[in-house]
């Protein structure tokens, strides 16, 4: 068993006064496939397990040697990467809302609902250095060394001064945006329930546009011109971002609530009747399923030794072509891609434990 690092007496620990390697954006890069070139640990020993609240808001963000949790029950809390001990954790206005991230010397975080805020946080210490009222905030922010994204169900963008949380820039979008927004270098990716757009990060001007061919609830990946994106009503979508056009459609006949994730030019998604489709970026028509007759909404995780699914039971299986292996179980539901880092796998369970094994 794992050491449950969760303390009853105030933490004297201090965060490092910057990371070097922080999450910027949910899964760290575009791709969102940061286990790709990693290995699974054949036999996994537990490490340590640290509760953090209720349940996660989002996927926890990886820094160099510290992660930020943002949980449902008003908290976020940053932890040390070697041992799970709680650094700080900060209380918020609302339950959280989307995956936090790690910036410099900052951890940025968004809450949801009609008192939507999105805060920033300082590394060390965990004290509020600004919050921005931001009401129905939806899926999770994105940063810049310069400027924090963030988007709401009315289909409001906002451009935020990184420095103090002050409004950079607003722009109003027609319909409900539900998947957060994307970083693509100095423009921004945003979907609304019928349409696509692409913004200029600076100004926040829309500088392409184009019809929606699905409504986008989870997180998109991108590799370089190409963006996929998952559906409810079951399709796998590749859209040129020089449009955005419509370039290719994989039917699963079920749904997906899961995003994608992009490895070595294919595709993995999950559908929650817990089909693992992968699809090759070269030949989107060869696109492949094995069936694992598990129920499934959390992304997938490729990695070097097979692909990780976690599924609503709290089962976490590595998957390699038609062999399927049980690796761990915890307290369902695995709702946030688990991720392989450094040799230390890491998954947060349905009740909010984050779990690190080697």
């Amino acid at each position: 068993m794992g050491v449950n690092a969760t303390a009853c007496a105030p933490s004297t620990l201090r965060g490092p006064e910057r990371d070097r390697g922080g999450w910027s954006e949910p899964l760290g890069a575009a791709h969102r496939a940061p286990s790709a070139d990693q290995t699974v640990p054949a036999e996994l020993a537990a490490v340590w397990r640290t509760g953090v609240g209720r349940a996660a808001a989002g996927q926890p963000a990886l820094g160099d040697s510290v992660i930020a949790v943002l949980v449902l029950d008003r908290t976020l809390s940053l932890l040390v990467r070697s041992t799970g001990e709680r650094i700080w954790r900060a209380r918020l206005d609302a339950p959280g809302s989307g995956a936090p991230l790690i910036v410099g010397d900052r951890v940025y975080a968004s809450t949801g609902g009609r008192q939507g805020r999105v805060s920033a946080f300082a590394l060390r210490t965990g004290r509020r250095l600004w919050r921005q009222t931001l009401p129905f905030a939806t899926g999770s922010i994105a940063a810049t060394p310069g400027t924090v994204l963030a988007a709401t169900e009315s289909g409001r963008i906002v451009g935020l001064d990184a420095s103090d949380g002050k409004v950079r820039w607003t722009r109003r979008l027609a319909g409900s945006v539900r998947s957060g927004v994307v970083l693509l270098g100095d423009e921004a990716f945003v979907a609304t329930d019928d349409s696509l757009y692409v913004l200029d990060l600076a100004e926040g001007s829309v500088r392409r546009h184009a019809a929606a061919p699905v409504i986008v609830t989870a997180m998109p990946a991108v590799l370089g011109d190409t963006l996929v994106a998952t559906s409810p009503d079951g399709r796998i979508v590749g859209l040129d971002l020089r449009g955005p056009t419509l370039v290719w459609t994989v039917p699963t006949g079920a749904p997906i609530f899961g995003g994608p994730a992009v490895a070595h030019d294919t595709v993995f998604a999950v559908t929650l009747a817990g089909a693992l489709w992968r699809v090759p970026l070269d030949d989107p028509t060869a696109a492949v399923a094995d069936s694992l007759q598990v129920a499934v909404r959390a992304t997938p995780a490729p990695t070097r030794s097979g692909v990780l699914v976690g599924t609503l039971a709290g089962e976490l299986l590595l998957v390699r072509g038609a062999s399927v292996e049980r690796k761990a179980r915890v307290d369902g539901p695995i709702e946030q891609a688990p991720v392989v880092d450094r040799g230390i796998l890491y998954v947060i369970d349905g009740k909010g434990r984050l779990h690190a094994w080697r």
